[in-house]
């Protein structure tokens, strides 16, 4: 742990409700948290037949100097089974669904949704959640052009 020095460090984490892998999710911040963990366990999100609830994701509102900020992590199923392309935007959907209620919140300014989308930047899940505006992909702005190295997924 002396590699995060000595700075106080707050952890947000929530067991998972992943019952095939058991992966749990968190998230380390040192910035204290204001409100969570939340585990978006009663959102269900809904793509193409496919209706399912997020089972590894948590989110929270961090106490800034620029303002609340709303954070949710997450870790979407794999790619590698097509089988998976619907459950995964229905995931996305869910996500967005919850990151959306918790930004609601009084107070937050700024949010953040982040973790191993096992994606790339113009995949279905991905555009589930970016797609309305209220989030967008920053990996991306302005001029940066992709590199395979951004991303798990290539």
């Amino acid at each position: 742990m002396a590699e995060l020095g000595t700075s106080l460090w707050y952890s947000v984490c929530s067991p998972g409700r992943d019952t095939y892998t058991g992966q749990d999710v968190a998230l380390v911040s040192q910035f204290p948290v204001k409100f969570g963990p939340v585990t978006f366990s009663s959102t269900w999100g809904h793509y193409g037949g496919s209706s399912v609830r997020p089972s590894k994701v948590v989110g929270a509102v961090l106490n800034t100097p620029q303002g609340d900020l709303a954070v949710v992590t997450t870790h979407l199923l794999s790619k590698l089974n097509p089988a998976n392309d619907e459950p995964r935007a229905a995931q996305a959907d869910a996500i967005y669904i919850g990151f959306s209620e918790l930004y609601m919140r009084a107070d937050v300014q700024h949010g953040i949704v982040m973790g191993d989308l096992n994606d790339t930047p113009d995949s279905i899940p991905l555009t589930v959640l970016t797609g309305s505006g209220v989030l967008s992909n920053t990996l991306y702005a302005g001029d940066r052009v992709p590199m395979g190295s951004d991303c798990t997924y290539t």
